[in-house]
């Protein structure tokens, strides 16, 4: 490395200056435990056993409704061109409340006739009609506020005194630096394979390590039990399941390093703290910015359909009675999975402090992209540790995946809602423009009617009578 890059890598000063532009804005939205608002809805004794999949999105994981009211988007008018007026509402509902003190424990069920998911927008547009409730101040719990505070209380105590964290990154690194796998070119690879292997097991074994089956049903976003599916990658039959993704995966990294040349013998100097946690962060956030227009194409597109029939393998279990398995992290097709693979390549080799990004921050952040892939996927939603109940105004978590599982032309980032919320790829936008859909046709047919009885009016009146 030259010498500039060295001076980059000791020095505190500079990353913490940019961990403090990242760390202010989150420290404001942070200061109160009930800074963030949820609905909660009342249990009726007709609905109180009435467990129905939903967009569960209305819970802790989704933006204030009373936000809803907010525009409407350019690509939200995407579903005016691409989809029909939507059949008449049911007037049916169901509510559901876990009965856990987690952030995720009020969760909304909507109107009873959501349809699964649908890669075409023309192809599924029925109304889902959403509850609003009144709304209630949320409550963290212990552990969350605990959570919340302690990267800004971190980043504070580092700009005090960066010695002792950056001396631990250096213990931590002296240590991986030797590994002798660590100096092999599919190191990096094996991380983000095992990653996805430990977290994807871990979400398959919950319910038996809860070892009750109303404890897992609480915690579960279709209030019932996993799927004989969720373990069928354990067994001989489901071999496939794993066994190809993992392998695919490796074969293709070891290949692009061979054509492209790219494996560097890692660095001995190890990154500051600072530098650590904001190339993590910005892995993590650019790997969400560029892959979610991806993901988008791959549902709305109408001139590049072949993606839809890609990406649908990845959809062929979503239901809307029954929530996803954290297998199905992994289940793509070959494209589908090679688009992320590529996108995720493209952000370990940038840096915002415009070097080559350290070994030991793209190990972190495959390991925490692969956790968050695998939450997203795992059906579950009430764990008071689950990203989604920790920073609710940030990240969507697994309601807001399971929900696009059901529905493909909603909530199409991976962690973050930003764009979502912004673009109204919400299910309450998609209520909201469904009703002006519904309230248009009803316009058009009425002129239409209108224009009809004029037209025979003036018929009737040209038409001579007859005289004896």
């Amino acid at each position: 490395e030259t010498d500039q890059t060295i001076m980059l890598r000791s020095s505190s000063s500079s990353s913490l200056v940019v961990c403090g532009l990242l760390v202010v804005p989150i420290a404001l939205l942070a200061s109160s435990t009930n800074a963030y608002w949820s609905p909660r809805p009342n249990i009726s004794s007709r609905t109180k056993h009435h467990h129905h999949r939903s967009s569960s999105l209305a819970s802790a994981s989704n933006q204030h409704w009373t936000t809803t009211e907010s525009s409407s988007s350019p690509w939200a008018t995407l579903v005016d061109d691409t989809a029909t007026s939507p059949p008449e509402e049911t007037a049916e509902f169901a509510t559901m409340q876990v009965g856990l003190s987690s952030p995720s424990q009020q969760q909304l069920l909507s109107n009873q006739q959501r349809r699964s998911f649908s890669l075409d927008t023309s192809d599924n547009d029925d109304d889902d009609t959403a509850l609003v409730l009144p709304q209630q101040k949320r409550q963290f719990t212990p552990f969350q506020q605990v959570s919340r505070i302690a990267p800004i209380a971190t980043m504070l105590a580092y700009g005090v005194k960066p010695e002792p964290f950056d001396h631990a990154i250096s213990q931590l690194y002296a240590w991986v630096y030797s590994w002798d796998v660590t100096h092999t070119p599919l190191f990096e690879a094996h991380v983000a394979a095992f990653s996805f292997a430990f977290f994807i097991a871990a979400f398959s074994f919950v319910h038996i390590l809860l070892g009750d089956d109303e404890k897992t049903k609480q915690v579960r976003l279709d209030g019932k039990m996993p799927s004989e599916s969720a373990l069928l990658w354990s067994k001989l039959s489901g071999i496939t399941e794993w066994f190809n993704p993992f392998v695919s995966y490796l074969v293709s990294i070891w290949m692009y390093q061979h054509i492209f040349h790219t494996y560097n013998e890692p660095t001995m100097i190890a990154p500051t703290f600072g530098v650590l946690i904001v190339e993590v962060f910005v892995g993590v956030f650019l790997y969400d910015l560029f892959f979610c227009p991806i993901h988008y194409l791959m549902h709305r597109s109408t001139k590049l359909k072949g993606l839809r029939f890609i990406h649908g393998y990845h959809h062929r279990h979503s239901s809307s009675s029954s929530a996803l398995n954290s297998i199905e992290t992994v289940q793509h097709s070959y494209i589908d999975g090679a688009l992320q693979v590529m996108v995720n390549i493209l952000v370990q080799h940038i840096s915002p402090f415009g070097a080559t990004k350290h070994l030991l921050s793209r190990m972190i952040h495959n390991v925490v992209v692969t956790y968050l892939l695998a939450e997203a996927h795992s059906g579950y939603t009430s764990f008071e540790w689950m990203s989604h109940n920790i920073w609710p105004e940030f990240l969507g978590g697994a309601p807001r995946h399971d929900r696009h599982h059901q529905d493909g032309r909603v909530y199409y980032q991976q962690y973050f809602k930003y764009l979502d919320d912004f673009f109204g790829f919400t299910d309450e936008v998609r209520d909201r423009d469904n009703e002006q859909m519904k309230e248009k046709a009803k316009v058009k047919k009425a002129k239409a009617k209108m224009q009809q009885q004029q037209e025979q009016q003036t018929t009737s009146e040209r038409i001579p009578i007859p005289t004896k």
